[in-house]
């Protein structure tokens, strides 16, 4: 389900308040809320629309997965812009984990060294 229009994604959002208000209500410690899990084929991105106005409405998040959409690769391989995301979450005091969930847009060592470089990049605001 990709959500275009602005009623069906306050509808996720006020969905995904309601799952972090429930977690604190009931003391979970170790709760995970997975926004990416409500259509395993679809990311965030898609699902959303806008990643950092869902972020914006996100009070605790445990860690972030990183893969670029499409093709699961480095940052600045796909449609994401991570430099923004991570600003973002930066500007919040996030210091959590960031979970490099995805393969390499190229292979060998020059594909190391592409991967590294591409986190320098969206690191660098």
């Amino acid at each position: 389900m990709v959500y275009d229009d602005p009623e069906s994604r306050e509808k996720w959002k006020q969905g995904l308040k309601e799952a972090i208000e429930t977690s604190k209500r009931t003391g979970a410690k170790h709760a995970l809320i997975v926004p990416g899990a409500l259509d395993s084929k679809l990311e965030m991105e898609y699902q959303t629309a806008n990643v950092i106005d869902c972020l914006r409405e996100m009070s605790e998040i445990a860690a972030f997965h990183v893969g670029d959409n499409p093709g699961r690769k480095e940052p600045g391989t796909g449609e994401i812009n991570y430099r923004n995301i991570f600003k973002h979450i930066h500007q919040k005091g996030y210091d959590g984990v960031l979970c490099m969930e995805h393969g390499k847009s190229l292979k060998g060592i020059v594909g190391e060294k592409a991967l590294i470089e591409a986190y320098r990049k969206v690191d660098n605001f």
